[in-house]
């Protein structure tokens, strides 16, 4: 191979890599950030209901407001408040939760952890459009259900 030839595979290499470099500092902080996989549109408020089906088989619905309020990379974080229904302390209105997950360009999944004493986890996944999530949830392998949210 020649010396020039191997000088312009070099140079066209350099280029790629300072164009894909400079695309990803971002101008206010200078941070180099590796493409992320989560979205930017995921980042904001959601309403939001999970469904399911109590002892009698009715099915019963759950109001919720998500916010995501920080994204790094694929990973990102932000909580729930829902609004008390036949279960937890009845001192309480509405729960509050920390949700920690990861996406992609369609895929999400997190796990919901109630803040109040004793409370407990709930894994949920789902696919994204830019304005809508559809999904399941389930707690452990014995109860889930389906849910969505609406980008506010």
């Amino acid at each position: 191979m020649s010396k020039s030839l191997l000088l312009a595979g070099l140079l066209a290499i350099t280029a790629c890599m300072s164009s894909w470099v400079s695309s990803s500092i971002n101008s206010s902080d200078g941070i180099l950030k590796v493409n992320s996989n989560c979205p930017e549109y995921l980042q904001g408020k959601w309403k939001g209901k999970y469904f399911y089906s109590d002892e009698s088989s009715r099915n019963i619905s759950t109001d919720f407001a998500l916010s995501i309020d920080s994204i790094q990379g694929n990973h990102f974080s932000g909580q729930v408040i829902e609004s008390r229904t036949n279960w937890g302390p009845a001192d309480l209105k509405e729960f509050e939760s920390s949700v920690e997950g990861t996406c992609s360009k369609r895929s999400i999944s997190f796990i919901k952890t109630y803040k109040f004493p004793g409370g407990h986890s709930v894994d949920y996944t789902g696919k994204m459009q830019k304005s809508q999530i559809n999904g399941n949830w389930s707690i452990g392998s014995d109860w889930g259900g389906t849910w969505d949210a609406v980008k506010q």
